[in-house]
């Protein structure tokens, strides 16, 4: 179930939120390509180094549940702050950058999940 979940979640975020961008800001999203790969390439990088820290703290300090519990409630309540600091932002480049760090940290949520 909770895979499913993610999956929604993570496809709502990335479709609505430069739709709303493109209304709030006035962004032409057909020349902005990078842009909206960035979130992607985020969440990419983070989950290679949350995999890599969540063995080390497995092996050294938590238990595998201890880090599951960690990485995913951490990740979604980081991404939450992320994306409601998002809404209140008036200018395109920080709502962007909060909204890639978002997602990008959302990367943690899917190394505590596998």
């Amino acid at each position: 179930m909770l895979p499913i979940l993610l999956k929604i979640g993570d496809s709502i975020l990335y479709l609505q939120c430069y739709q709303v961008h493109a209304g709030s800001f006035g962004m032409n999203l057909s020349k902005s390509g990078f842009i909206a790969a960035l979130p992607y390439l985020a969440m990419a990088i983070v989950v290679q180094l949350a995999g890599i820290l969540a063995d080390w703290l497995r092996l050294r300090y938590l238990t595998t549940t201890q880090v599951r519990k960690l990485f995913t409630c951490g990740a979604f309540l980081v991404q939450t702050t992320f994306i409601i600091a998002a809404a209140f932002i008036t200018n395109a480049t920080g709502a962007i950058l909060s909204l890639t760090i978002a997602v990008g940290l959302g990367g943690f949520a899917w190394a505590g999940f596998r």
